[in-house]
């Protein structure tokens, strides 16, 4: 009794220019889905990096210019609208020259966020000695000059 072969060992398996287009195909498919996932990685964490810079550069810089350094209610509102746009409260820092220095005093301020990657966290965490991955930080500094409008 004699095995019939089916139709994809003798027309694909058996003939190179089929093996070829199967791995072609297969690879092409895993291209782009590597990609894609790196695409959706990298878009959340540049729209997070544009958000801090964009607040830190706005109410925290014009904030010590009129205070004259940077004080605790500027701390929690910096910390407050980041946790409104959907950041972790508890991986944002704010540092920076405190309040009361004097006019023309150069002032510096920090806002920084632990950034952590979903998809390459979930993996290091599965198998934690085969990536070894460290979280990013999202730094944005600021400099300014103490104007000396409030005394």
């Amino acid at each position: 009794m004699k095995m019939r072969r089916s139709w994809l060992s003798t027309s694909y398996l058996t003939n190179e220019k089929g093996v070829t287009d199967i791995i072609v195909y297969a690879w092409g498919i895993a291209i782009s889905l590597c990609v894609f996932v790196l695409f959706f990685i990298s878009s959340s964490f540049v729209r997070q990096a544009l958000e801090v810079q964009r607040i830190a550069g706005g109410e925290l810089r014009d904030s010590m210019r009129i205070h004259n350094g940077l004080t605790p209610g500027t701390q929690s509102f910096i910390i407050r609208e980041l946790e409104r746009r959907g950041f972790d409260g508890d991986k944002i820092t704010v540092t920076g020259t405190p309040a009361g220095a004097n006019f023309g005093t150069e002032l510096t301020a920090s806002v920084s966020y632990v950034y952590d990657f979903p998809i390459i966290s979930m993996l290091d965490s599965a198998f934690p000695n085969l990536i070894g991955y460290r979280p990013i930080i999202i730094r944005s500094e600021q400099h300014a000059y103490a104007l000396g409008v409030v005394r």
